[in-house]
């Protein structure tokens, strides 16, 4: 029977389900069971030993061929040792999905990108070794000494070594053309650009101006691929300082640029599906390989043959032959598809629990299972006010707190959840989540009970108190108090315009002429960036103390994007 899992998530500023995350441990310690680090560590924790390995059939044809080395000498000299949860698996097959972003695969990208380092799945809290097999802080927390797993190697079989770190410090990181501002964070911490030293083939540092202990919490954050390990074999014919000025024009007019660093951006971002134009074929770490695009929106990966992880029967990873993504517009095609059993996974941005009672209904017909999955964004809505609103009038509204204390106020989170959830999720206001170590009940509860009635006198109290013939309270230039909600709809959240309708509705009761705008991302972000919204929906991501203390974006103005204050 096919599992059809589906994300139980959260809203913010409206509600947030919460399932348990402890606090992260930056000391490097040995791996929790689940996943070693190496055949040493391995033995060590259960007394076995691994003495063979064995690799799935369609590749075991290709080194009949000789179109492929033997297993043993594709994989490092340590391969990562996964435990599986539940039983050693089988080889073969399809895996069928869906996204509903014809520009990313955002609901299926964590799902198999590596980092350089890996917070456990077991006890998520430990940072635990991955690309990078060893690390060492040094004791002032400046300098950071970091090894490649030995041996390793890109999809195509060549050799992952220092030098695609160097390369991405010097000549991607460093040149002025492809980083004309020197990127913020991790790499300028302590206010000066990050120096970087080649050890030897497998061993590099890196070396801020100030202490920075939380920066291998930042290595579980990073994906390999298009930061600090790239393939510099292929991204080499690409760049004006290696490739030959005739092929590097070739290219351009083949591609349709007009600068180099635009054709090399189109290869150097190497997140896999992520990026739908990238091209087939393109050496990677992950543990699939796009390789092939059969029509606009759809993609097909297979399984990448240079695989570095193992399970402990030593059967080379991963168990699934290729992947099929499909494209759906619509949230109703994706829920036709799943009651119809027609797929395998289904991503968190796809599916909500708005549909739940869907999903469950046909669960015996469509040949699936329905499982309540741990997640802790998309259906977690957050609300943005814009503070520096083009408008002068509406922007000394919005920045006086208790305008946004009374849209807060407004906002009936009890029935949100009822309606749209099922009574599922805990009503709460914007913050972490409860199991972080940053938690605190009073941020929770401000200004998240629903009091119309508070609501109407503090927007009374801030002169806004006059009203048209039709209710709408009036701005001191005599216009309306107007916002338009504006958000990219499914890409934030499968519910994300039932849950904006809902939100208009309370607006609307104290006064303010709210309506909302579905537009495609490309749009939005333009719109964002050019600073021409109100108000705007996402999900709130990175509420977990594995991202919250490196990343804190919805709580401190650290990006244009992150409108809110106190």
């Amino acid at each position: 029977m096919r599992k059809l899992l589906i994300w139980l998530i959260a809203i913010s500023l409206v509600f947030s389900v919460f399932v348990g995350f402890g606090s992260v441990s930056f000391a490097q310690k040995a791996s929790v069971p689940g996943q070693y680090n190496s055949f040493a560590e391995y033995e060590k924790a259960t007394g076995k030993k691994i003495t063979k390995f064995s690799e799935a059939p369609m590749l075991a044809d290709l080194v009949k061929a000789k179109k492929l080395p033997p297993v043993e000498e594709r994989l490092p000299k340590n391969p990562v040792i996964i435990e599986p949860t539940e039983e050693i698996g089988k080889y073969g097959g399809t895996l069928r999905m869906i996204h509903m972003a014809p520009e990313s695969f955002v609901s299926n990208y964590d799902w198999w990108v590596e980092r350089a380092l890996r917070i456990s799945a077991r006890d998520r809290r430990t940072i635990e070794p991955n690309v990078i097999e060893s690390w060492k802080m040094s004791r002032d927390g400046t300098e950071f000494t970091l090894k490649i797993r030995e041996g390793l190697k890109w999809s195509d079989g060549a050799p992952v070594t220092t030098e695609d770190v160097r390369f991405w410090y010097e000549d991607m990181l460093n040149n002025k053309d492809i980083s004309p501002v020197f990127p913020r964070r991790p790499w300028s911490h302590g206010g000066k650009p990050v120096k970087c030293e080649i050890v030897d083939k497998y061993t590099f540092k890196f070396k801020f101006a100030k202490p920075f202990g939380t920066f291998p919490l930042w290595l579980s954050r990073i994906d390999v691929g298009n930061s600090i390990i790239v393939p510099s074999h292929a991204l080499k014919k690409y760049h004006i300082k290696y490739a030959k000025k005739e092929d590097l024009e070739r290219l351009m007019k083949e591609y349709k640029y007009e600068q180099w660093f635009q054709l090399f951006a189109r290869f150097s971002n190497d997140a896999g599906p992520w990026d739908a134009t990238k091209e087939v074929n393109w050496p990677t770490l992950q543990p699939w390989v796009v390789t092939s695009y059969p029509s606009p929106g759809t993609v097909v990966l297979e399984r990448n043959p240079f695989y570095w992880k193992i399970d402990t029967a030593g059967n080379q990873l991963p168990y699934i032959d290729k992947i099929r993504v499909e494209l759906a517009n619509q949230v109703e095609t994706v829920n036709m598809k799943i009651i119809a059993g027609e797929l395998d996974w289904v991503g968190q941005h796809d599916v909500s629990i708005a549909y739940y009672p869907i999903y469950k209904k046909h669960e015996k017909d469509g040949n699936y299972r329905v499982l309540l999955w741990e997640g802790t964004m998309t259906d977690k809505y957050v609300l943005e006010i814009n503070l520096t609103h083009a408008d002068p009038v509406m922007r000394k509204i919005i920045q006086n707190p208790l305008f946004r204390r009374a849209l807060s106020l407004a906002i009936n989170r009890e029935e949100i959840n009822n309606v749209l959830y099922f009574g599922l999720a805990k009503p709460s206001a914007a913050t972490v989540v409860p199991w972080s170590a940053y938690y605190e009940e009073k941020f929770a509860k401000a200004y998240a009970q629903y009091d119309p009635k508070e609501a109407n006198k503090l927007l009374d109290a801030i002169g806004l108190s006059k009203r048209d013939k039709e209710g709408f309270r009036l701005r001191p230039d005599g216009k309306r108090v107007s916002i338009v909600i504006t958000h990219a709809g499914t890409r934030v959240g499968a519910a994300t315009a039932k849950f904006a309708d809902m939100i208009v509705d309370y607006w609307k009761a104290v006064g303010i002429d709210a309506r909302q705008n579905q537009v495609d991302e490309q749009l939005w972000w333009a719109k964002l960036q050019a600073n021409e919204l109100d108000c705007w929906i996402w999900h709130m991501d990175r509420t977990t103390d594995m991202l919250f203390p490196i990343d804190p974006i919805w709580f401190v103005p650290i990006q244009q994007w992150h409108g809110h204050a106190p």
